[in-house]
């Protein structure tokens, strides 16, 4: 008789598959897992500790850096196994330039957790940094091949293959980036950018406008296109977009690290320009977050004094400001920019009269400053006189004929304060000219023509609003009253026969 796979010699169900069994079958792998485990943990927690790596330096450190990487070293060093800890150390020195350090800490986070694309990632940006970009290509070629859904891999990639001049790898890498993430900006413009350096600026200027309206505020591929109309001879277009790509930089693709990196930055210089930033962008809470940490580690210097005192000034806390101010001018009267400073704090606490004998103050020790003729007008404009105001502000206009913000403000004052429209608009038009990417020019400007009854040109100026800045709120609220206007000019009647 044949023998069945299932049952014995003699047709019995074979004893390992009794039901009895099954249970002491189930404990014996279960053991034997638990073992496994068991011998996991073990290396794991008995195996060779890792070397936590210290800058050579350390000592001589800025007081706030050092704190900063104190506090992420001490903890590692009591528990050298915690993965996490490890990681906030290797953030910490990518974040503020220390790469050696960085570098061994992401390679040792590669061995430990091989399946995490991220520490293999950042390997390579660690020799990118060191100035080793071939090993740095090899090693986002390895995260893309054993990660190829990791979007921010193919990101890196294809930047490092375009600078490499490897055209076939980085078409591939940006071709794979818009696949998986179709609204990221850098897929099509690094595609665009690729088609550039090959010559041909038609077929880049697609991609690149397609990268500007995911991102308007995307600062390299506005330059980009500049570039590619410029090669088609687009002047006009080509010096706008270089207005709008002005001071570009780049900044790769975000990733799951990123913001914890730059959580961690803590250089005093890298602070100070993270500072210098948020004001220049409109957040003076977040640059006095910034100037305060520093302010704990350099309680008396006084440029970090009056930067910060500037930071109170535009979240409209002056009383702050001043006694910040006060510090700085108790030690050095002379000190132009504090007093500008004092200026505005005064003006802004209804002390016009204190606000300009310090804007006169400043102005007598450095006439050339515009800041200085503009801290003037600023304290003019807070007694009524606009006529005084608008002197200041042609000097400091004088002083800085390439701002375009000052010429702003001088056609502002004349438009609504003196009712002077046609002398306005001149201003704002050379406004214009000399930064046609400044925004807060549009809305007047359009406005202005609207009351001149010149809805053509304002009409010609929202279509370039639209191409600064497209998701301005105050477009459709501007096309709405040219629409108006046009609609009350009636019809006139012919004259009869």
């Amino acid at each position: 008789m044949a023998t069945s796979p299932v049952t014995g010699q003699y047709g019995d169900i074979h004893p390992m598959f009794r039901p009895e069994n099954r249970r002491h079958l189930a404990a014996i792998l279960g053991l034997a897992l638990a073992i496994v485990l068991g011998i996991r943990a073990y290396v794991s927690t008995l195996g060779p500790v890792l070397p936590v790596p210290v800058p050579a330096d350390f000592s001589q450190l800025d007081s706030l850096l050092k704190s900063h990487l104190m506090a992420c070293i001490r903890p590692l060093r009591d528990s050298p196994r915690d993965s996490g800890l490890r990681e906030e150390l290797a953030l910490a020195y990518a974040a503020n330039g220390f790469w050696p350090e960085a570098r061994l800490l992401f390679d040792q986070l590669s061995t430990l957790h091989p399946q995490d694309p991220l520490p293999l990632l950042y390997s390579g940006v660690a020799m990118e940094e060191l100035h080793d970009p071939a090993a740095s290509l090899v090693l986002y070629r390895r995260v893309t091949e054993r990660f190829p859904q990791f979007a921010p891999g193919w990101s890196r990639l294809g930047t490092a293959a375009l600078e490499a001049d490897s055209f076939d790898v980085a078409n591939s890498a940006f071709a794979q980036l818009r696949s998986l993430a179709p609204q990221e900006w850098r897929g099509p413009a690094g595609a665009g950018e690729l088609e550039l350096r090959r010559g041909k600026p038609a077929e880049a200027i697609p991609l690149l406008e397609r990268a500007v309206q995911l991102n308007p505020d995307a600062k390299t591929a506005h330059h980009l296109l500049g570039r590619s109309y410029l090669s088609m001879r687009r002047t006009n277009d080509a010096s706008l977009q270089f207005a709008l790509g002005r001071n570009a930089e780049g900044h790769p693709m975000p990733d799951a690290w990123t913001d914890r990196a730059l959580a961690h930055i803590k250089s005093r210089a890298d602070v100070l320009r993270l500072a210098k930033d948020a004001l220049d962008e409109g957040d003076p809470a977040t640059a006095a977050r910034y100037y305060e940490e520093i302010q704990v580690h350099h309680p008396d210097e006084p440029e970090l004094l009056n930067q910060l005192a500037i930071a109170y000034n535009r979240l409209n806390q002056p009383a702050r400001a001043l006694n910040l101010i006060e510090r700085v001018l108790k030690t050095d009267p002379r000190h132009v920019a504090a007093l500008i400073t004092a200026a505005y704090a005064n003006s802004a606490l209804g002390h016009h009269k204190e606000a300009l004998a310090l804007a006169d103050a400043a102005v007598q020790i450095a006439p050339d400053l515009a800041l200085a003729h503009l801290a003037r007008a600023n304290a003019f404009l807070g007694q009524n006189h606009d006529l005084e105001a608008v002197a200041a502000l042609e000097s400091a206009h004088r002083a800085d004929p390439s701002n375009a913000q000052l010429l702003v403000e001088l056609g502002t004052i004349l438009w609504r304060n003196l009712d002077r429209p046609d002398a306005a608009l001149e201003r704002l038009e050379s406004a214009r000219k000399l930064d046609p990417a400044l925004v807060t020019i549009y809305p007047r400007i359009t406005a202005l023509y609207l009351q001149l009854d010149r809805t053509a040109d304002a009409n010609e100026t929202v279509e370039i609003w639209k191409l600064v800045r497209p998701r301005d709120p105050e477009i459709p609220l501007a096309l709405a009253r040219i629409r108006s206007s046009r609609g009350s000019k009636s019809p006139q009647p012919n004259p009869s026969p």
